[in-house]
This record gives structure tokens, sequence and C-alpha cells, in this order.
């Protein structure tokens, strides 16, 4: 659990793969949280297993559910 300061961090670690299983290397993801008082960090790139990682902080202490989205990926890209 993460305190709800604003100041406190979540690390959100997102994997990028193509239809195929194959990590995405270089993408950067994007993620919005439902409610209210967050803060969001750019996510990284991904790395060779197509690993990203973002943090988010809040000053609402809530359940949140995170809307990922992966732009320009070519094929299709699912994330983990």
């Amino acid at each position: 659990n993460i305190v709800a300061n604003g100041i406190s961090t979540s690390v959100i670690t997102i994997t990028i793969k193509d239809l195929y299983e194959n990590p995405h290397e270089g993408i950067i993801p994007t993620f919005t949280a439902s409610g209210t008082g967050n803060t969001y960090s750019t996510c990284s790139a991904s790395d060779a297993a197509g690993v990203s990682l973002c943090t988010l902080s809040s000053t609402v202490a809530e359940t949140k559910t995170l809307t990922l989205t992966v732009s320009n990926t070519t094929p299709a890209t699912t994330i983990v």
C-alpha cells in the first residue's frame, strides 16, 4: 500500500509484446488512472524485454483503475 500524500509513488511495470509474444523495444506507453488527486510520470521507453516503468502518486486514498495506451506499433501490440 502507498500513502496518499502526493509524494509516495507506486511503480507501474508495463510489458509490451506483439501478437507473437515478442517484446517491443523503444516504445513509450502512456497511462491514466481513475479517481482524483493523481500525478503521473512519463513512462520510460521499453527495454529489450519490452518492459517500461512509470510512477503514480495521489493525494486521495482510493482504488485506482489504470488505462494504458501504446501507439504506432506494427504488428499490433498487447500490454501485459
